[in-house]
């Protein structure tokens, strides 16, 4: 499905967001290039949060906050996400290498995963069928 112009950034971002799960979980195979090790494998992880999603989640937020009050299903999963977001901010921030488990790692990457995915097929569709058009624009150009 094409995604509107508006929120193509942050689909785009999504895609490193599931990359990052991908890796952190122990029913995938390791990527060639990236960290295999659980300890190199959390650095990893809080580097790119630090670096990318976290200032992910504050775009989204700040259009969340626009959108609140299109649609009372768009407000319920506006709720669901920034919990997710306060809940993944501190399971990374909580990631230590010198003592993280496969199971820590793996819970945080289905997490991710789940996470984005419900952004991607729930909330983003709503979003682009409730946003009227002058709405859908100021999210261009905040991201």
């Amino acid at each position: 499905m094409k995604r509107h112009i508006a929120l193509q950034p942050l689909s785009r971002e999504h895609h490193g967001a599931l990359l990052l799960a991908q890796l952190l979980r122990t029913d995938v195979p390791d990527y060639a290039g990236l960290p295999s090790a659980n300890p190199e494998k959390a650095l990893y992880a809080r580097k790119l949060f630090q670096e990318t999603l976290e200032r992910h989640f504050e775009k989204e937020e700040t259009i969340f906050n626009q959108s609140k009050g299109l649609h009372k299903d768009i407000d319920i999963l506006i709720e669901e996400i920034i919990a997710e977001h306060k809940t993944l901010t501190r399971l990374f921030h909580e990631l230590a290498p010198a003592t993280v488990s496969s199971e820590q790692l793996n819970s945080l990457g289905q997490l991710l995963n789940t996470h984005v995915r419900k952004e991607e097929r729930v909330l983003f569709p709503l979003l682009e069928q409730y946003c009227p058009a002058p709405l859908l624009e100021q999210f261009r150009l905040l991201l």
